[in-house]
């Protein structure tokens, strides 16, 4: 099994989760929230593969914290078969959506404001969230350094993925990547290796 890139974020001293992959990954989350005593407002999923929401259970017992994902995604949470952890020989199964994110919201941290950017190809509902006066995009599963997310698996579409993409690579060419799964990259490395 892959292993994701789970991201905690903050601002002052609210925080957020992207994509809390396993159980493991997120005691260390756990820790740091801990440790420099933050609060923990969202736990936000890219999309509801299974590698990408194993820990929202665990952070969801352990924290007062809102999970978040797009709507196309939210009843593949607690279906093992549409999260597709069944096909790896385990079920995942996370706690429901409190809310949904769609295109064009955001999300403040502290003074942060991470706009909302619906990516679908990767899946029907996938997501990336933006950063535009850091520089940053938290890209799921749509771009990757080397590569871009598959679409071999059910509710995958190459046109789609192939029109986020585009979407994605109008953004400033300094913006830092930081994707689902291997190194952070950059829009302009992106490019130069894909196009």
């Amino acid at each position: 099994m892959n292993s994701v890139n789970g991201y905690l974020i903050w601002d002052l001293n609210e925080a957020i989760v992207i994509d809390p992959g396993s159980k493991k990954e997120v005691f260390e989350i756990k820790n740091k929230i801990e440790e420099f005593d933050l609060n923990l407002k969202y736990i936000i999923n890219t999309h509801s593969h299974f590698d990408h929401i194993g820990g929202n259970e665990f952070l969801k017992n352990n924290f007062n914290v809102k999970l978040g994902i797009r709507s196309k995604e939210a009843e593949n949470l607690s279906d093992p078969e549409k999260n597709l952890s069944k096909y790896m020989g385990i079920e995942i199964i996370s706690p429901s959506a409190d809310f949904f994110l769609e295109s064009k919201d955001n999300l403040i941290i502290g003074d942060s404001k991470f706009d909302i950017i619906y990516c679908p190809g990767h899946s029907p509902g996938s997501i990336s969230l933006y950063n535009e006066d850091d520089g940053l995009l938290f890209s799921g599963d749509t771009i990757f350094k080397h590569g871009v997310g598959r679409t071999d698996l059910p509710g995958g579409n190459k046109d789609k993925l192939n029109s986020s993409i585009n979407n994605l690579i109008e953004l400033s060419d300094d913006t830092k990547v930081y994707p689902g799964h291997g190194p952070e990259t950059t829009i302009k490395e992106f490019k130069e290796y894909y196009f």
